[in-house]
């Protein structure tokens, strides 16, 4: 399961699963933009997304494709 960390509703998220790491942040017109960074690189993953809950749920999918032990994001 991914756990999210949202510092002090900023409309910025980290979210840690073993050694990979997302952050969501707000973006330009509403929507919101995602990095993931995996076994040393960083990659841009998400520039649409109109809500958070549907970048988590992005977040999530890519984990899940790379292996990772996901469980139901909040």
């Amino acid at each position: 399961m991914i756990e999210w960390v949202d510092y002090d509703n900023a409309e910025y998220y980290v979210g840690k699963i073993g050694s990979a790491k997302f952050e969501i942040n707000s973006g330009v017109g509403g929507m919101f933009g995602a990095t993931f960074s995996f076994a040393g690189d960083c990659y841009p993953i998400l520039s649409t997304a109109k809500t958070v809950a549907e970048a988590k749920r992005f977040c999530e999918w890519l984990a899940r494709g790379y292996g990772l032990d996901t469980a139901k994001v909040g």
